[in-house]
């Protein structure tokens, strides 16, 4: 053994993580030119060693050449059959332990058969529409159902925490039964951008008594009705400060964004801006765009319906809506089979109050519906309505119908379709 070369040792088939290694560290040069021997543990040779967080949660890496907070340390494959579940959760866990971090979702199809659940402080990041979180085949049953409906992805009670930079696919082909692909409930001060949604049996995401939060740079497509839940792109109840920009909805059953309160608990102060929807209300007659009672001070922004049942709806029965803005919006091709309308206001109890609408245009609205009266906006049972610069044209009744409203102001702009001159009563 004496003065033998380390290339003629023989390989050790299995080493174990505790086991011991000899390295030459050739930045200490106390025993000789070359370096001096040090010894270190297998696993720390292999990677980053186990952390503090990690002990304090409880949570044993698996795999010590990824670094914490990525999912691979833990145990996830993503090769669309392994239930990455606990490996995902441990390493959400690990990152809230610590103080906060960032959850790396690598590319992949990474299925899960239960709720992964967010906490705060933690960045879920993914590389783009390829970081897939897809919930696995007849998975519904094991879900949170703790906020309502069962949730794949979900964040309760927490703040401060992202989720960017991935696809959440619902697999409904696979799981028959009502689901939302991502909740936040009772959370605050959030962020939630560059998303990809598909495949759900219910809503892409709902905002349940949440407030402080953006959502930005979501394709949300393929999203299909159940009972109870007709399958709506966003759904934001009881929430405050908050802002949606940049969704693409595509092939939608109901809403791409739906918007809703109460007499106590209202949703308010919100902005909508860059948004569009196309085929949305595909199987129940609705609009891209609903705002349903106890909505408050929402402003729309160059947002827009094509080829949708309906376009921009205000509707309600008990709580009223008011201050909502519409500037630069457009409804296109609008043809519920009962009300193709490109905007309308409507409430059992006329208690919709101060709507504007600015450089709003409506085309074609009951074009491809014949039988039903198309109108470019049919405002009904409001108070203190104005129109400024609007543009109604093309549909197949009236480019404008007003009912039962009181301060109705129509500044500029035009109406006129199929010869019907603007109609008030």
């Amino acid at each position: 053994m004496a003065n033998q070369k380390l290339t003629d040792l023989s390989e050790l088939g299995t080493v174990a993580d505790d086991d011991f290694c000899y390295i030459i560290d050739t930045s200490d040069t106390t025993d000789g030119a070359n370096g001096s021997s040090r010894k270190a543990q297998a696993k720390n040779i292999r990677g980053w060693p186990k952390t503090a967080a990690e002990t304090s949660a409880g949570v044993t890496p698996t795999a010590y050449q990824f670094a914490p907070g990525d999912v691979r340390r833990y145990g996830a494959v993503g090769d669309d059959s392994t239930d990455n579940l606990t490996a995902i959760n441990n390493a959400i866990t690990v990152m809230n332990t610590g103080g906060g971090g960032e959850v790396f979702i690598p590319e992949g199809i990474f299925q899960s058969t239960d709720t992964i659940v967010m906490k705060s402080n933690v960045h879920l990041r993914g590389e783009g529409s390829k970081s897939i979180l897809k919930l696995a085949n007849s998975a519904v049953g094991n879900l949170d159902t703790t906020t309502g409906d069962p949730a794949f992805v979900l964040a309760k009670s927490a703040s401060f925490f992202k989720i960017s930079n991935l696809a959440i696919d619902g697999n409904d082909a696979n799981n028959s039964t009502l689901f939302n692909n991502l909740v936040t409930s009772l959370c605050t001060d959030f962020q939630i951008f560059h998303i990809e949604q598909n495949n759900a049996y219910g809503s892409a995401y709902q905002a349940l008594t949440c407030s402080e939060f953006q959502l930005t740079g979501w394709y949300i497509h393929e999203i299909t009705g159940a009972s109870g839940n007709p399958g709506e792109g966003l759904y934001i109840r009881k929430c405050n400060n908050w802002t949606i920009s940049d969704m693409l909805g595509v092939d939608l059953d109901d809403h791409l964004i739906y918007l809703s309160g109460t007499t106590t608990t209202q949703t308010v102060d919100g902005v909508i801006t860059n948004c569009v929807g196309t085929n949305c209300g595909r199987t129940s007659n609705s609009s891209a765009f609903n705002a349903l009672d106890g909505v408050r001070r929402v402003t729309l922004s160059n947002c827009h319906a094509y080829d949708c049942k309906r376009g921009f709806t205000i509707i309600g029965t008990a709580d009223g809506t008011e201050d909502i803005s519409y500037i630069g919006c457009t409804a296109y091709n609008c043809d519920d089979a009962t009300s193709p309308t490109g905007f309308s206001i409507s409430s059992a109890s006329d208690n919709h109050q101060r709507i504007r609408y600015v450089g709003c245009k409506a085309y074609k609205s009951g074009m491809a519906t014949a039988s039903a009266a198309g109108y470019g906006f049919n405002i009904q049972d409001a108070d203190d309505v104005s129109l400024f610069n609007c543009e109604g044209s093309l549909s197949n009744y009236d480019g404008f119908y007003a009912d039962d409203v009181t301060k109705l102001r129509v500044i500029g702009g035009s109406f006129r379709s199929n010869g019907e001159e603007p109609s008030v009563t």
